[in-house]
């Protein structure tokens, strides 16, 4: 197996994963999604929406394109409908981008700036993905935990990796 299979198949589990999340905060009023939440971001919706904002950015990065601005300056992701059209978009456009990349380019060095004694940060696009995957499932667990408190609790089976793997025959 080929290590852009993996990323494939992880790619489309954090797809799945993420859109199980934003189907529960569809069922929520606008007071509760902005309300505000114990979180690494403010309120439920603010947190959803740095989670697309993390996966757009981070996919311009690898590109070599700017990603100075925020999400929601540039897209219109103000509701959960919005939000789930662009992630929907995302994922096509990440997969593409994977689509194009041999393993040579996977490994290949991307610069993140300057640290504090002014070297250059490198990491390689591998890296990155990972990282993208990652950040998704951290902060998937504090949008879970406080959907479940707002009482609309994410089936386990919804955020499992094998359970999708099972379930989507990858």
């Amino acid at each position: 197996m080929q290590a852009k299979d993996i990323f494939v198949s992880l790619l489309n589990y954090n797809d799945a994963a993420n859109d199980h999340i934003l189907k529960r905060m569809g069922a929520l009023s606008p007071e509760a999604l902005w309300a505000s939440a114990d979180l690494s971001y403010s309120s439920l919706f603010e947190l959803a929406r740095h989670v697309a904002d993390a996966e757009w950015s981070w996919r311009r990065v690898v590109r070599g394109e700017p990603a100075q601005q925020l999400l929601w300056e540039v897209e219109d992701v103000s509701d959960v409908p919005a939000l789930r059209r662009f992630l929907a978009g995302e994922h096509t456009r990440t997969l593409a981008y994977l689509s194009t990349l041999t393993d040579d380019a996977l490994d290949r060095d991307v610069v993140l700036g300057s640290s504090p004694d002014q070297t250059a940060r490198t990491v390689k696009v591998w890296q990155i993905l990972l990282h993208h995957l990652n950040h998704s499932t951290h902060h998937r667990v504090e949008l879970s935990r406080r959907l479940a408190e707002l009482g609309q609790p994410v089936d386990e089976h919804d955020l499992d990796y094998l359970d999708f793997a099972l379930q989507s025959g990858t």
